[in-house]
């Protein structure tokens, strides 16, 4: 990624972040999280990947409260980027941070029950 285009991501982050802390008093944006902003290469598209803390009804409800939000994020980006055209922001719901929590889990729960089976007495191999 060039400098411009770093630059422009770090702004977007930046801008977008305090919009939700501050501006939109929407309950359900509370815990949102933006974890990741893929630019097109030129520069019109922002899709603006985040999460929420909560279960999978929390999770809909916060995208659909910020693709709903959406043009007012766009104005309040248009107004704090001096740059000529906006980028126009997309909102995706990246849930690759519970894909991970899982893969954990997942990984602890084997490993616990190789670690039992190791120490069972009659898996072992010990002739009598």
């Amino acid at each position: 990624m060039n400098r411009r285009k770093e630059r422009l991501d770090k702004a977007l982050r930046e801008i977008i972040s305090t919009a939700l802390a501050r501006e939109l008093q929407d309950p359900r944006l509370t815990f949102c999280s933006i974890h990741a902003i893929k630019l097109s290469p030129d520069n019109r598209y922002a899709q603006v990947f985040v999460s929420f803390i909560g279960d999978e009804q929390a999770n809909q409800q916060g995208i659909e409260s910020l693709r709903g939000a959406s043009k007012i994020l766009q104005k309040i980006v248009a107004s704090q980027l001096k740059i000529r055209a906006t980028p126009i922001l997309r909102f995706e719901l990246d849930n690759t941070i519970a894909q991970r929590i899982a893969l954990v889990h997942h990984i602890e729960e084997i490993a616990e029950q190789e670690n039992n089976v190791s120490n069972d007495p009659e898996s072992s191999d010990n002739p009598s």
